[in-house]
């Protein structure tokens, strides 16, 4: 294959690495792993050094290595340097590695399908990624599929089996899973109803620092719904939500603070 040209525009990695780290906040990048790899590869590749290993990399997917295809991947989806951002181009590269079985690569072709990325959006193709991965025990992609079977995006709606995949997620620290199932017990979607596993799993996520689990065990305080009521210690977990931008936990803290007797 012809190796490919770069483009003219510099994009400073500063810039491409808090882009990442917002998609990350926001959930979009879901795995601490493909945060941290997307950021290496930035941090590692742009340098003087970045065509050099541009080449290492991209002489190794040629040749068949899995772990180099999901990273030129990764460079062609979220841009480099001076490499230019090709969808099309990353959805190939995905598409290679998933086909060698590697978890993380399967997980990016899901996401692809399930966001539309350089295909064309199709939740049923992006849940049988996802349940490739999800099958080989990546924590992530368990989450992932998690979420398609308690929305009914690819699937039918089934939150037993919903229930069933956060809970594997969550057994190996998945943040998003630990509060996703903190949800269910909340809920008592898939699950009979229990507020004290509730709390439970919410302040493991939330302890991790997690903003949507910080706002649910606060408002575990302010009902007393799984713990004790606790008014201040619900305004502790709603400022560390509202410290993440979250206008509803500030706003939260405040109608609570006016009903704590001042001293």
């Amino acid at each position: 294959e012809e190796f490919p040209k770069k483009t003219n525009s510099l994009l400073f990695q500063r810039v491409k690495i808090k882009n990442i780290i917002k998609k990350y906040k926001k959930g979009i990048i879901c795995s601490t792993l493909s945060l941290l790899t997307a950021i290496l590869i930035i941090y590692s590749l742009s340098s003087n050094e970045s065509s050099t290993q541009f080449k290492t990399i991209y002489k190794a997917a040629i040749a068949g290595d899995a772990k180099s295809q999901n990273q030129l991947g990764l460079i062609y989806e979220k841009g480099l340097d001076d490499i230019a951002t090709d969808k099309e181009e990353a959805v190939k590269w995905y598409q290679r590695a998933a086909e060698q079985g590697f978890s993380e690569a399967l997980d990016n072709l899901g996401n692809c399908f399930y966001q539309g990325v350089g295909v064309s959006l199709n939740y049923k193709e992006a849940v049988k990624w996802y349940t490739k991965a999800a099958e080989q025990g990546y924590n992530v992609s368990q989450n992932r599929l998690g979420n398609c079977y308690f929305h009914g995006k690819g699937v039918e709606k089934n939150y037993k089996t919903a229930f069933k995949w956060y809970t594997k997620a969550a057994n190996q620290g998945n943040i998003n899973a630990l509060d996703n199932l903190g949800y269910c017990y909340f809920h008592g979607k898939g699950v009979e109803k229990n507020y004290s596993e509730a709390a439970k799993w919410y302040r493991k996520a939330a302890e991790q620092g997690l903003s949507t689990a910080q706002y649910n065990l606060a408002q575990c305080y302010e009902s007393g719904l799984g713990v004790q009521e606790d008014y201040t210690e619900a305004i502790k977990w709603y400022r560390k939500a509202a410290e993440q931008g979250s206008k509803q936990a500030a706003e939260k803290v405040k109608i609570l603070e006016n009903k704590i007797p001042k001293q």
